[in-house]
């Protein structure tokens, strides 16, 4: 019994099942290559790849906005709540002496909480204010623009802070 050559040659990695009996078809089909990608799936590969990371940066730059949003909302917040704690300490000012006005007030504030105003707070584009000072009636138990002929022992003052493109107003009630 005579066996060729060829049919002891067995089918290695790579070599496709018919190119054992005629090695001149292996060669043409090698060429016409099943082993690699073609430019189609190379390009649509690269576009789902760069869609991920699209989403993936997007994602990213809307956190960043994000947080340095909330920064900006706390810091606010934290210095109005300074600064009614500090219109607090300041105490009450007497309406009918004419010491209950926002200038007075601010001026208050700042002369005694010289260790904390927003440019000390190493913010200098952050501005604090008294907006306005509102006394209680007591006979129409409301508050008003003005003083009352009595003084009814309370006052609302509207504070405001801004820094940036934000602001916020809070208001607090000081009493005698």
């Amino acid at each position: 019994m005579h066996t060729s050559p060829l049919s002891r040659v067995r089918p290695g990695r790579g070599t496709p099942r018919g190119c054992v009996r005629s090695p001149r078809s292996c060669r043409s089909a090698r060429r016409r290559g099943a082993a690699g990608f073609s430019l189609v799936e190379v390009l649509i590969s690269v576009l789902l790849v760069s869609s991920v990371v699209l989403a993936l940066v997007t994602g990213l730059l809307t956190l960043v906005r994000t947080t340095e949003s909330n920064n900006q909302r706390q810091q606010i917040q934290l210095a109005l709540g300074n600064m009614s704690e500090g219109m607090r300490a300041i105490g009450y000012r007497d309406c009918n002496g004419g010491g209950a006005s926002a200038t007075n007030y601010e001026g208050d504030y700042y002369a005694v909480t010289s260790n904390w105003t927003p440019t000390r707070a190493g913010r200098p584009d952050m501005t604090a204010e008294v907006l306005d000072v509102e006394f209680w009636n007591p006979s129409s138990r409301t508050f008003q623009a003005t003083c009352s002929g009595t003084d009814g022992g309370a006052q609302q003052l509207t504070l405001r802070v801004a820094w940036r493109d934000r602001d916020d107003t809070a208001q607090v009630v000081v009493r005698r």
